[in-house]
């Protein structure tokens, strides 16, 4: 199946990045690359994705606040996208 994959791939995108997958599992790869400094977005380690390597978080990762809120490990992170959007909403700017 796999390699069936690729050849379409290559068929129909050519040179074209292979897409990125996520999910959630209780169990983490084995070798699994996770944030290595305190507040990183996962954002800035994607090109280890490309190399071909997994990556794997948790609610105890130390990655941004932003990741944590969207990934779904915490619902009460505000990020300074929400701050700006309230400043903007009080202003009138926004509905």
């Amino acid at each position: 199946m796999r390699d069936r994959f690729f050849s379409l791939w290559r068929k129909y995108f050519g040179n074209a990045r292979l897409p990125i997958t996520i999910f959630f599992s209780d169990e983490s790869p084995q070798e699994a690359a996770a944030a290595t400094k305190s507040g990183e977005c996962i954002v800035t380690a994607l090109p280890l994705v490309d190399e071909g390597k997994a990556l794997c978080y948790s609610a105890e990762s130390r990655i941004c606040g932003g990741a944590k809120r969207y990934l779904g490990f915490t619902a009460g992170v505000e990020t300074a996208v929400d701050k700006i959007t309230q400043e903007l909403r009080a202003a009138g700017l926004l509905p």
